[in-house]
């Protein structure tokens, strides 16, 4: 058997084993013993039985967004072959360098950059500095169509008039993110 403690309709809270009634009454409080299970704030409907509390629809699209986003994240270090953020930040600054290498326009330390680079891996420096503007293209592409996911997935959250309909965007986003991380990955 399960107890529980009800107040104003509510189950407030769940005990280990009968307790003293007259006790709960002069809180106001009254006691169930049941073999169903509940979590507190189940409510008590006209017919005796007890639901989930139905959440407040911005609560509901908050954590949803804050799903999406912690996806996006997610993706964005997969995309990036989890490579740490230090890294990542000397990107743009390596794409620059061999753009300007290919136009002979780089300045010394973009040449060592690329030099650098296409020495540790035994490649000519041109084809080192086409493969960093290669990737860097193709990672911006990838950035892109994942950014462009979030935000529709955002907005069709913050548009969905039920929280039913929320879990169906929440749903169908993870569908299309799975599928579509996945050929990013076979492409990257």
């Amino acid at each position: 058997m399960n107890y529980y403690i009800i107040t104003d309709g509510k189950i407030l809270s769940t005990l280990s084993g009968p307790v003293d009634e007259a006790d709960l009454a002069t809180r106001g409080e009254t006691l169930l013993v049941t073999d169903q299970n509940y979590e507190p704030g189940f409510v008590k409907q006209a017919d005796g039985s007890f639901v989930a509390p139905v959440r407040p629809l911005d609560e509901v699209k908050s954590e949803a967004i804050e799903v999406v986003k912690q996806r996006h994240a997610e993706t964005l270090r997969q995309l990036s072959g989890n490579a740490s953020d230090e890294e990542m930040h000397s990107w743009p600054r390596k794409a620059l360098a061999a753009e300007k290498y290919l136009e002979g326009t780089a300045s010394e330390k973009q040449k060592r950059i690329i030099q650098g680079g296409a020495d540790r891996r035994d490649m000519v420096f041109d084809a080192f500095a086409k493969l960093i503007l290669k990737k860097a293209e193709t990672f911006d592409d990838l950035i892109g169509q994942a950014d462009d996911l979030k935000e529709r997935t955002d907005a069709a959250i913050k548009a969905a008039e039920t929280a039913e309909e929320v879990a169906a965007i929440l749903e169908a986003s993870e569908a299309e993110a799975a599928a579509a991380l996945k050929q990013w990955l076979s492409t990257a």
